[in-house]
């Protein structure tokens, strides 16, 4: 019925012809196979014969490979999803696990079913991405391309996984009720496949050699010429004098040299065996099993085995094993700082930003004053880096120096060009290596942080910007300057330092004309051009605010002219202006 259910949509009437088969599997039902259940059996064994039918395989559709094994046989399918979004069968495959297969734990029987699904449809999987399906939660950890193989995992499974690497896939799970199509594989599978599990037999031999025994030394002590007549001295007495210059190492120790049951011996303060020369590789082999260092190699040979120059040759293997230099911690870091810059704008520093706040930001910042630059960038094209530096630049002038990364932009034909007709020498860093270009990388850092603060205060991401330059570029170093004073050479004035000011004075003296002096003023509204009015006051050196019966006007010198006193009016103030006098204050012309 798990099989049945998974290609449900391909049969007519399918709830119908299923109900007597589904009666029996409700609980507390006695299973009566009657006359109506095998009809049911029989009308939707034809149709899943029909709805199982194969397709042709379609390069442009998504394969999909389907996966299960149960405790005695194991499944697969090969399935492509159709432009309706359902999937249709290209390809069945099972088998029966052999006398060894059976032996092999659940999750390696399930492994077993992938890496049987893959080789068996090897041509159509090899060179396209598709997708694995598996109802085994832990191997889509073990075996996904995106994560690291965990290292306790059984030496079948990192083989397998392996085998998966030449693969583009990504390993899905599903749990088994929807897995129907391969686990009904799995429980009916065909017989055994010689050729998998003849292939898979030999990839599990592992070669065993014995290990190195007493017997084992023995042997190849007596075949080692040094080693046989530094054993004739130690039984028969050493000579007065060393003769070869082989001999010399054992001569130096001759009073620690002893023989124990055949073999030659190093008695310090634990009794080291003496190693023959053909056997020191596979030692030096066990000392470094699990890849241990140069000072625990040393420390666990000097309680077993000794020859000359033993350390040195634990030295040599720990620095020649490419495994421990991939896998050991990274050397220790040297940072060299840039020189000091003597100027401002001698030296600059760029980097990019984002995408962050919705935009990609070009960040420019001075070595000398610390005083930044930030652009928004609608691309981060080579063209578009030249303007926005060149904006900069057109503030600025052209710096001596110009460090930046690698990226694609920065060291374009186009780019170099702009840098060396503008006099500007241009250093990249090291590839993947940031932290030589620290000033600006740094400045991203708390460019990214103070923004998203001012974001967060309701401000749109340009005001958060601009209020983040604000008070950077305003804000005193360690030496009491501000940025902007550093490379503008005067200090900024800002609203803390509006504090020491004392308030501007608005009274201004007239030069022409005196309050309640008539002129005539020009009129730009309908009427005469010119009409009478009176001086109210003087705001300006050139400026008055005059009035007439309509209300009051700022007017410049110019744009008045003297009127004889006999033809004087004398104009109240608006109504307005009595209910309002901060309105008659803050006249507009």
């Amino acid at each position: 019925m798990g099989k049945v259910n998974y290609y449900c949509n391909f049969i007519p009437n399918y709830s119908q012809l299923a109900s007597p088969l589904n009666q029996l599997r409700r609980k507390n039902t006695p299973f009566r196979f009657g006359s109506q259940q095998q009809q049911a059996f029989s009308e939707l064994k034809s149709h899943i014969l029909n709805a199982t039918q194969l397709a042709h395989f379609k390069e442009d559709q998504q394969l999909i490979l389907a996966t299960d094994a149960s405790s005695f046989g194991i499944g697969v399918v090969l399935s492509q999803k159709q432009p309706d979004k359902k999937e249709r069968p290209i390809a069945f495959a099972s088998k029966t696990l052999d006398k060894h297969q059976v032996r092999y734990s659940q999750i390696e029987k399930e492994a077993l079913s992938i890496i049987f699904g893959v080789q068996k449809f090897h041509q159509y999987l090899y060179g396209r991405k598709f997708i694995l399906i598996t109802d085994h939660k832990p191997l889509v950890t073990i075996f996904s391309p995106s994560k690291h193989l965990p290292t306790m995992t059984s030496n079948r499974l990192q083989r397998w996984a392996i085998i998966l690497m030449a693969y583009d896939f990504e390993i899905r799970y599903r749990s088994t009720t929807a897995h129907g199509n391969a686990d009904a594989l799995s429980r009916l599978p065909l017989p055994t496949d010689e050729e998998f599990d003849k292939a898979e037999a030999c990839n599990n031999i592992v070669e065993i050699s014995p290990p190195i025994n007493a017997d084992v030394i023995l042997k190849h002590l007596r075949k080692d010429k040094t080693l046989k007549k530094v054993l004739n001295f130690v039984s028969n007495g050493w000579p007065d004098k060393q003769c070869e210059s082989e001999i010399s190492p054992y001569f130096n120790r001759r009073f620690a040299i002893t023989v124990n049951n055949q073999l030659l011996c190093l008695h310090t303060d634990t009794n080291r065996i003496v190693i023959p020369r053909t056997l020191r590789n596979d030692i030096l082999k066990l000392l470094h099993d699990g890849h241990w260092g140069i000072a625990r190699m040393k420390q666990l040979a000097r309680q077993h085995v000794w020859w000359p120059g033993i350390d040195e040759d634990i030295s040599n293997l720990t620095k020649s094993c490419n495994i421990c230099k991939t896998n050991n911690p990274s050397p220790v870091k040297h940072f060299q700082s840039w020189p000091n810059a003597t100027s401002a704008w001698e030296r600059i520093h760029i980097d990019f930003a984002g995408p962050i706040f919705n935009s990609m930001w070009l960040i420019c910042v001075d070595a000398f004053s610390q005083f930044p630059f930030v652009t928004q960038m609608t691309s981060t094209t080579t063209a578009n880096t030249i303007a926005a530096l060149s904006a900069i630049f057109a503030i600025e002038g052209y710096p001596k120096t110009l460090v930046s990364d690698n990226g694609p932009q920065l060291t374009a034909d186009a780019f170099k060009q702009f840098c060396a007709l503008n006099g500007i020498t241009h250093i990249t860093t090291a590839p993947f290596h940031p932290a030589s270009n620290g000033l600006a990388e740094r400045f991203v850092q708390t460019f990214k942080t103070s923004v998203s603060k001012n974001i967060r205060e309701g401000l749109t991401p340009t005001l958060a910007v601009t209020k983040y330059l604000a008070s950077y570029r305003f804000t005193p170093n360690a030496e009491g300057k501000t940025p902007a004073e550093l490379i503008h050479g005067r200090p900024v004035r800002t609203i803390l330092s509006q504090l020491f000011e004392q308030p501007a004075t608005t009274a201004y003296k007239a030069t022409k004309y005196l309050p309640q002096q008539p002129v005539f003023a020009r009129n730009y509204a309908k009427g005469e051009k010119w009409i009478e009015a009176i001086i109210d006051r003087p705001v300006g050196l050139m400026l008055y605010i005059v009035k007439n019966k309509y209300g009051y006007y700022k007017r410049h010198v110019n744009q008045l002219k003297p009127r004889s006193c006999q033809t004087a009016r004398h104009y109240k103030m608006p109504r307005i202006c009595r209910a309002n006098p901060q309105a008659y204050r803050n006249l507009r012309p």
